[in-house]
This record gives C-alpha cells, structure tokens and sequence, in this order.
C-alpha cells in the first residue's frame, strides 16, 4: 500500500515540475521581451522571475517623483 501511495505521489509531483516548467518559460520569455524587465533585472539580488513580476505588478515608474516614493 506504501508503494502505491509514493507512486501516486511521483506522478503528482511529475505533474507539478512539468507545470513549473511551463510557467518558467513563459516567464523568461516575457522577461526576454519585456526592456523593463531586463533594466530591473540588472539591480543587485533580482532576477529574471522578480523583475518581470515586479514589471508586471507596479505602476508606470512617471507615476513616482522619485525612488524613494516608489519605495514608500
């Protein structure tokens, strides 16, 4: 009954890593296109999944009269 048990886990978890998988590559691709993403990404500690989320997420930097507002 173990067996079956870490089985039917296995293919849950092949499952999710190949569902991961797509969404990676989605994201660099968005990161690939996207010239803000790539600008965010070359700060110190952010990658290309942060940058193209906080891309994604924030509001157009014009709205901001400076950084430390954004940070705020």
């Amino acid at each position: 009954m173990a067996r079956d048990l870490f089985r039917f886990q296995a293919k849950d978890y092949a499952a999710v890593e190949a569902r991961l998988k797509e969404i990676e590559a989605k994201l660099m691709k968005w990161h690939r296109e996207d010239e803000i993403s790539r600008r965010i990404a070359t700060i110190s500690g952010v990658g290309p999944i942060g940058s193209t989320m906080l891309s994604m997420k924030a509001p157009p930097p014009e709205t901001f009269r400076s950084g430390r507002d954004f940070a705020a």
